[in-house]
């Protein structure tokens, strides 16, 4: 074996680490690094569903927890700094607009509605902008911790949607990020969505912290192995040429 493929060989050893292969999104919230995984790989299914696939360790949901309150709303204000003066406003300013877009295109468009009646639908957002829209994508998520969404001791369960109108021509789009009496985080309001209901274009907010992946004592002592014969190798062909 050469020492060319030695080397191959240990980068493949190292690169054979298992990593998550799910579709998620990188995060920093309180100085941590979150994993959220996408709404569009849980759409349509309970929240009672999702949680029986939490503790099972052959599904790819395992290890995942469902979002707190808390941690939704300053996931959706990394995004979208707009303030919560009126978080269930709609948006037109281009920053605000942006953000939401990012942050759609990562967890996903759970569902369409495209204007079929051929009248443009116009209005005055919160922050002033005129609009005019045809397209509306939205984005729907479950998420809230057990009992952050109990009402008069029926269990339900949070339920929050970043929502993007695009506009008709020559008109600005807007964003609008509903919460559904679950956006603040000390609202105890009551949710109104059913655990035990699926919805087909409803996700979930999913979450777990993002830690090192250790790379087994065993790798490392491969590792040192190899870059010894490697070093031997070169010192052994530099003492050859000199010869």
């Amino acid at each position: 074996m050469t020492f060319k493929s030695i080397k191959i060989l240990f980068i493949t050893i190292i690169s054979s680490v298992s990593f998550n292969a799910n579709a998620v999104v990188i995060n920093n919230l309180y100085g941590i690094n979150y994993e959220w995984l996408e709404l569009t790989a849980t759409i349509n299914q309970s929240r009672s569903q999702v949680e029986a696939q939490l503790i099972d360790s052959t599904s790819i949901l395992f290890g995942y927890n469902y979002a707190t309150r808390q941690q939704v709303q300053d996931l959706f204000l990394s995004y979208v700094p707009w303030g919560l003066n009126n978080p269930s406003g709609y948006y037109g300013a281009p920053e605000l607009l942006s953000g939401g877009i990012e942050l759609q295109t990562l967890f996903g468009i759970t569902k369409t509605f495209v204007d079929g009646d051929g009248i443009n639908d116009r209005f005055i957002t919160t922050d002033g902008y005129a609009i005019g829209w045809e397209t509306i994508n939205f984005s729907y998520g479950l998420y809230g911790n057990t009992g952050e969404c109990e009402w008069a001791g029926i269990t339900n369960t949070c339920l929050a949607n970043v929502e993007v109108g695009y506009a008709v021509s020559g008109q600005s789009s807007y964003l609008h990020i509903a919460h559904y009496q679950g956006w603040d985080a000390n609202d105890n309001s009551p949710a109104t969505f059913p655990v035990l209901q699926a919805y087909p274009s409803v996700g979930s907010f999913l979450v777990r912290e993002l830690t090192p992946i250790p790379i087994p004592a065993a790798v490392w002592l491969l590792g040192s192995g190899l870059i010894g014969l490697i070093g031997m190798g070169r010192r052994r062909a530099r003492a050859k040429i000199h010869c």
